[in-house]
């Protein structure tokens, strides 16, 4: 997964950055030739090579990522990164958030129940809506991806007092490997730029299974 794009003239010097929160409050350290130096996303630092020479070096963010686990890929925008979660033997979880909401939830199956979970995954993915008292509206639906593979799964529009939530949840499956997809967009609310990760999303979605 492609996270942060390191720019700038580096000699010979071997260089590596790893996320971290270091000693001086920094987002990120950069190792050359053994020394660690902090550096945020955006800013420009200057370090000494192993043989005295002093080099500028800069870290930018990406304008957009590749997420992938065993059984997909899909791309997403460089500030964002999908969180892994082992949820039980079998089932992983990648999660996908902006900070308004908008998200995408991609969870992999490698258990011989993989049909049954994906089903009820989708029987259920509007529960805690309609428990709220939210009015729903749900419709069969599907998607095809680029490679020509068509996913089918529900559609919810979700009516609240202040917000109208669009929600769809896909699941696909082959003998006891199974894909559940689950995305959330606010219409109301959501700019430009946060309708723009769902449709990355789907664009780039590959599936191997």
């Amino acid at each position: 997964m492609r996270s942060a794009l390191l720019t700038g003239f580096m000699c010979l010097a071997a260089i590596s950055t790893q996320s971290a929160w270091a000693e001086n409050g920094k987002g990120f350290q950069l190792t050359i030739d053994g020394k660690q130096t902090g550096i945020n996303v955006g800013e420009t630092v200057t370090v000494t090579t192993g043989d005295g020479k002093e080099v500028k070096v800069s870290l930018e963010r990406s304008k957009f990522a590749t997420a992938s686990g065993a059984l997909f890929s899909f791309d997403h925008p460089g500030d964002l990164n999908p969180a892994k979660t082992e949820i039980s033997r079998g089932i992983t979880q990648y999660f996908l958030t902006s900070a308004t909401g908008t998200s995408v939830i991609v969870q992999e199956y490698d258990r011989s129940d993989a049909d049954a979970i994906a089903s009820r995954m989708i029987k259920g993915f509007t529960n805690d809506d309609r428990k709220a008292g939210a009015k729903i509206k749900e419709t069969l639906t599907e998607r095809k991806l680029e490679s020509g593979k068509t996913l089918k799964g529900m559609k919810a529009v979700i009516g609240r007092k202040s917000t109208h939530l669009i929600r769809e949840a896909f699941s696909t499956v082959n003998g006891n490997k199974g894909i559940v997809i689950l995305t959330r967009f606010n219409e109301d609310n959501g700019p430009a730029e946060e309708r723009a990760v769902i449709d990355m999303f789907w664009k780039s979605l590959k599936i191997n299974l």
